[in-house]
């Protein structure tokens, strides 16, 4: 089973059952749909004119050396008859925060920051909600973990510390320890929110994505992406400052 889809101007196919991925050319991209329903002789006829022989023939021979490999058309080891398992024990939760980022890098997998929708903020009951399902999907296990992430998770600060606070009472009463991380490009962290995560034991996911030089070529939709990048160093300095004390 083949699934293809296009992002961002690219022509992508997953192998379903072997996990495989790849990036293929418009051509590819017919000839994987053909070569299933059409025999040799009945594509070349079809491609006449469009593409030269040779570069079909190569084409078909690539589709069939990865077929061989496993990586294209691959086998259904279970036969359609996958039976999930019954619902088992959550350990840990990526809570998003924030659909949105304060600097919406072109390249980010996330779609700048908002994954595709509206930009928007996880609102404090949802998290609370999230946290409660945590605990009671977790089992016997004590130490729970939660991850918060983005978009850029400290746009949504005030939420987050109601929800660590939340985290741990409810931890608290249930026997449960929590431990949290925050993913963060730190371009708002400060003295405040440094003393707050390291107070509190978060650990702190710092993303740079490459050197100074490169990070405004590739990085933000917004101006003065080197003054960004400066900043950036500057706040993380602030954080092993106060890690430090």
């Amino acid at each position: 089973m083949l699934h293809k889809f296009e992002f961002d101007g690219s022509k992508i196919v997953l192998d379903v059952h072997s996990g495989a991925v790849h990036v293929v050319d418009g051509l590819a991209w017919e000839l994987l749909d053909d070569c299933c329903r059409m025999d040799k002789d009945e594509i070349l006829q079809k491609y006449r004119g469009r593409y030269s022989r040779d570069l079909v023939v190569q084409c078909l021979d690539e589709i069939e050396e990865l077929r061989r490999g496993g990586l294209l058309f691959s086998q259904d080891f279970y036969r359609g008859k996958y039976n999930p398992p019954g619902a088992g024990v959550v350990k840990s939760l990526c809570l998003h925060l924030a659909h949105a980022c304060n600097l919406r890098c072109r390249y980010c997998f996330a779609g700048q920051g908002n994954f595709g929708g509206p930009e928007e903020l996880m609102p404090a009951d949802i998290g609370r909600r999230a946290i409660d399902l945590l605990i009671d999907r977790s089992g016997g296990r004590k130490r729970l973990e939660v991850d918060f992430f983005g978009g850029e998770p400290l746009l949504n600060f005030e939420v987050l510390k109601e929800l660590v606070d939340y985290s741990r009472r409810r931890g608290g009463e249930n026997g449960k320890v929590f431990s949290f991380t925050v993913t963060t490009n730190a371009v708002l962290l400060n003295e405040e929110i440094g003393e707050y995560l390291n107070k509190h034991g978060i650990n702190v996911v710092l993303s740079l994505d490459g050197r100074k030089a490169r990070t405004p070529l590739s990085g933000a939709h917004i101006p003065g992406t080197t003054w960004i990048f400066v900043q950036m160093c500057c706040t993380w300095r602030i954080l092993v400052l106060i890690i430090c004390r």
